[in-house]
């Protein structure tokens, strides 16, 4: 029995140093390790959390990104509408002012001619008329004589001067 007991006390003596190994080595686990992994498990936690901030973030900036391309895409448009409008009313009152310079141009031609045909028919009559009266007194002086040609040269110098007052 002496055997017995001395495996027996040697299997206990083994046991107890067995069950304090391992309560040493939980208790340095807690003590030691499982603050580390707590502490990388918060860490992860608050990276994963920090992360989806970020990401709510970056949601929130695409949704306004998104919003303000739409709103200056509409803006866009409307500006060439407007650009396209004010360009044709442009165009039209280029066209309008070309046409007037046109019909002010033929106008003045128009005019100008008429002046010119007036300046003309005025150097005639300057050119011609006296001598014409001094021809018509020479020949009504030689054909009539005396008074009544020169009541007729009268009657004929009224005349013309009515007719060149209505040419004008």
């Amino acid at each position: 029995m002496l055997i017995n007991l001395s495996v027996l006390l040697t299997i206990l003596y083994e046991w107890s140093l067995f069950i304090l190994l391992a309560l040493l080595i939980k208790r340095l686990t807690v003590q030691y390790i499982l603050p580390v992994i707590y502490a990388q498990i918060k860490q992860a936690k608050e990276h994963l959390k920090h992360l989806k901030e970020q990401k709510s973030l970056l949601a929130d900036t695409r949704e306004r990104i998104e919003e303000s391309m739409q709103v200056q895409t509409k803006e866009l448009a409307s500006l060439e509408e407007k650009i396209k409008l004010w360009h044709a009313a442009q165009i039209a009152t280029v066209k309008q002012t070309e046409e007037e310079h046109k019909r002010k141009a033929k106008a003045l031609l128009a005019k100008k001619e008429l002046q010119r045909l007036g300046f003309h028919q005025a150097k005639i009559a300057r050119d011609v008329i006296p001598e014409a009266i001094s021809l018509a007194h020479a020949e009504l002086a030689q054909k009539y004589g005396g008074e009544k040609g020169a009541l007729v040269l009268t009657e004929l110098i009224d005349e013309i001067s009515r007719l060149a007052t209505l040419a004008k």
